[in-house]
């Protein structure tokens, strides 16, 4: 894990153990990414179930680490926009079948069981389980995934802003009767895939913003601009019959916009400049990360290392 400037200076770095997959068979398990950026920091997910943030001229500090029955399978996270509170969802398994639990927990502290769910069998059977993807001003926000790993298309599921109260967990639904996806923006815009493959804009009260031409093939790959006025699918094209490679950004005000030849998008660092890593034609080594500028999307910025972006720190 690191933190870097736009020139490539590192201003602090840190390892961690990664994450084990299951053996599924011929089937994808689904992952959020490892890290994700709340306040001034970087959230990291290790393969212990421990989650820790790191700053700007700072070691390491735990923030929370949630028990793992059995074999540990998927877990996906949120954080507050203060970085005070996290939570989590963590899917694990065992011989004797499939675990469910929805943590919350205050930073540096320890962590609360709200939801636990059980049943025999392999963890591909449990679907429709609340895994947190983002944080909203009203709260943090859920993914319901009909489906936790895929041998094709995966669109997510539905999205619900989660209440904790002495009661219990409530889950108000967002984004409209037929919206699926895996991430929502601070601000509530959702990248939504339709029940019929159509990817829209969408606030949190099922208004469309706006209607894309992009594929609704994978919404872990759906990367909407902070602004919501831009997208990409993450799907490479090809031009001249599977030779040369290359992605599009399609925005609101003026349409398509054509990437450098390899360029594989991997998010944005503003609403104007998206973020990636250049694959020349013929070779299978991906190349530094780089940024591409919407104003001029024929040059391409090299940061000198590689590496997958996470966000940008505030």
């Amino acid at each position: 894990m690191a933190i870097v400037d736009i020139n490539g200076h590192i201003k602090a770095t840190a390892t961690f153990l990664p994450r084990r997959l299951p053996a599924i068979g011929n089937s994808a398990v689904i992952l959020q990414a490892p890290a994700l950026v709340a306040a001034s920091g970087i959230y990291y997910l290790d393969g212990t179930g421990t989650v820790r943030v790191l700053r700007v001229n700072s070691s390491p500090q735990v923030v929370a680490t949630f028990l793992q029955q059995g074999q540990p399978y998927e877990t996906w996270f949120a954080i507050s926009p203060t970085g005070s509170s996290i939570v989590a969802g963590v899917l694990t398994f065992d011989a004797a079948g499939s675990y469910f639990s929805l943590y919350t927990a205050p930073s540096g502290g320890s962590p609360t069981q709200t939801v636990h769910a059980e049943a025999a069998g392999p963890p591909n059977q449990m679907v429709n389980l609340p895994f947190p993807v983002g944080w909203i001003s009203a709260g943090p926000v859920a993914m319901n995934p009909g489906s936790i790993t895929t041998q094709n298309a995966w669109v997510g599921g539905p999205l619900q802003v989660l209440t904790f109260a002495p009661g219990g967990v409530q889950g108000t639904a967002i984004g409209g009767a037929d919206c699926r996806s895996a991430s929502i923006t601070p601000s509530g815009l959702i990248p939504c895939i339709s029940s019929k493959g159509v990817v829209s804009v969408r606030d949190t009260t099922s208004k469309i913003n706006w209607t894309t031409q992009v594929a609704g093939f994978n919404a872990v790959s759906l990367f909407l601009s902070p602004d919501g006025q831009a997208i990409s699918d993450g799907q490479q094209a090809s031009s001249d019959g599977g030779v040369t490679w290359y992605m599009v950004v399609e925005t609101h005000a003026r349409g398509a916009i054509q990437m450098p030849k390899g360029f594989r998008i991997e998010g944005w660092l503003d609403s104007n400049t998206v973020i990636g890593a250049v694959t020349p034609p013929g070779s299978g080594d991906e190349g530094n990360l780089s940024w591409v500028s919407l104003d001029d999307p024929s040059t391409v910025h090299d940061l000198g290392f590689k590496g997958d972006f996470v966000a940008p720190l505030s």
